[in-house]
């Protein structure tokens, strides 16, 4: 962890641990929300010996990310939250951003899997606020 400089965006990690796994949830590399392409992370670690998240299982995951993710970017979804609003909070880029080999330490500690990871299809910032402000129409009488 210190040697990747995990713990820079992150809480220590017990020693313990001798798993993990990172699921970025992204945005279009193109249309994203500054400063990068990633909505979320979804975090797993373990302290269980031996432990291992298979493919099966990791497509699993990501699908019930992808449905998440696809549940919260409908156009329906902020009428059925009520006062519940999904705020951008920060401005929309639209240069691809490269992607980086993973190398030193980095390659000798991390494997990277061939399962693409939960994306939506435009830009989206989980910041989901209440508001005692309601929109209001004024009718005929």
């Amino acid at each position: 962890m210190a040697d990747l400089r995990l713990n820079d965006a992150s809480s220590k990690m017990a020693k313990e641990v001798g798993f993990i796994l990172a699921i970025p949830l992204l945005e279009p590399e193109r249309n994203y929300t500054l400063p990068q392409p990633v909505a979320a992370v979804i975090y797993i670690d373990s302290d269980a010996p031996d432990f291992f998240i298979d493919d099966k299982s990791l497509r699993i995951l990501i699908s019930i990310a992808q449905r998440f993710l696809d549940s919260l970017t409908r156009s329906s979804f902020a009428d059925d939250l009520g006062r519940v609003r999904n705020f951008r909070l920060s401005a929309i880029g639209s240069r691809r951003t490269a992607v980086k080999a993973l190398m030193g330490k980095a390659a000798r500690s991390l494997e990277l899997v061939d399962v693409a990871p939960p994306a939506t299809a435009s830009a989206f910032q989980l910041n989901f606020d209440y508001s005692d402000f309601v929109p209001t129409q004024i009718r005929p009488i």
